[in-house]
């Protein structure tokens, strides 16, 4: 973990709040989405805005800087977790026939 320092701070603090919120977001913005092809590219994109804030933020030495990018990089990781649970529950909802 010493690797990735907005994983590491997520998980010694209450940032969990940020990342909920990104989840909750992408999971009703999946839902409203209807091609999966959609969904992995925006997956994709929110991956390369992660690692970009974990580069990055390795980078700044101005607080403020390295706060935004925290921010931005855990509601980045919230949203490659609610597209995958929406692109999850979608499948199974097609899978019953709903």
């Amino acid at each position: 973990m010493k690797n990735f320092v907005i994983l590491d701070e997520l998980l010694n603090s209450d940032l969990v709040i940020f990342l909920i919120f990104g989840t909750i977001i992408t999971f009703i913005i999946g839902l409203l989405v209807k091609k999966s092809k959609k969904k992995i590219i925006a997956t994709i994109v929110l991956l390369i805005v992660y690692f970009g804030c974990e580069i990055l933020i390795k980078i700044q030495n101005h607080y403020m800087m390295e706060f935004l990018l925290l921010f931005s990089g855990i509601i980045a990781l919230g949203g490659v977790i609610g597209f995958g649970i929406s692109m999850l529950f979608v499948r199974k909802r097609k899978d019953k026939g709903i």
